[in-house]
């Protein structure tokens, strides 16, 4: 595996951390703060649109670095075998 490979796997972790601690506040900030039902649902809803925003373009990143990583390795698949013929 190359450095490309083990960045991969480290922003693929931070990724995950992100969302569960983004997760976890926004429960903890719903839970803790004193507001009435149809404020709460309104910011519940904006969290989620923000959410899904955020995750959306951090999938985007993901599948460009997936698809950059298999051309490279379709790549040098092929030369491998070019190379022994």
């Amino acid at each position: 595996m190359d450095s490309n490979d083990n960045e991969f796997e480290k922003s693929g972790s931070w990724l995950i951390s992100f969302l569960l601690g983004a997760l976890l506040g926004a429960g903890a900030a719903l839970l803790l703060a004193p507001k009435a039902g149809q404020q709460t649902r309104e910011q519940i809803k904006g969290m989620a649109k923000d959410a899904k925003g955020k995750a959306e373009g951090y999938y985007d990143q993901v599948k460009g670095k997936i698809t950059t990583a298999m051309h490279k390795g379709k790549e040098t698949a092929e030369e491998g075998a070019a190379e022994n013929m």
